[in-house]
């Protein structure tokens, strides 16, 4: 398989469930890539994407996506956080980098730290 990806897009969502495996279907769902096949790829930006705020390819469809995600077993009364970062060449021409980052520290300092890298 070969794709040619010319756009990113960047999502969130946050899901409960029964089951692990049920709140981050619920997740995916959330943040808006639900209803695609997706290929977990790792931390490249294609050269040459630009962001777009829509994801345009068809329900169904094969999605390329970096994530990041954290679970807990049971319900807990602070916020975890999984964060996705993404570093974008001045020239377009060269590779970017998504860094994606699952600490136990606050969302304050989660944003941050993946700003000074």
């Amino acid at each position: 398989m070969h794709f040619e990806a010319s756009h990113f897009s960047l999502v969130s969502g946050v899901g409960f469930g029964n089951t692990i495996l049920n709140a981050f279907d619920n997740a995916l769902q959330c943040a808006g890539v639900g209803d695609y096949n997706l290929v977990k790829v790792s931390s490249i930006l294609p050269p040459s994407t630009s962001f777009s705020n829509t994801i345009e390819v068809s329900s169904g469809a094969l999605l390329p996506i970096a994530y990041s995600h954290i679970t807990v077993s049971e319900f807990i009364s602070k916020h975890i956080v999984a964060t996705i970062a993404v570093g974008i060449p001045t020239d377009n021409e060269k590779i970017g980098i998504i860094m994606e980052y699952t600490p136990e520290e606050s969302r304050v300092f989660t944003e941050e730290y993946v700003k000074k890298w």
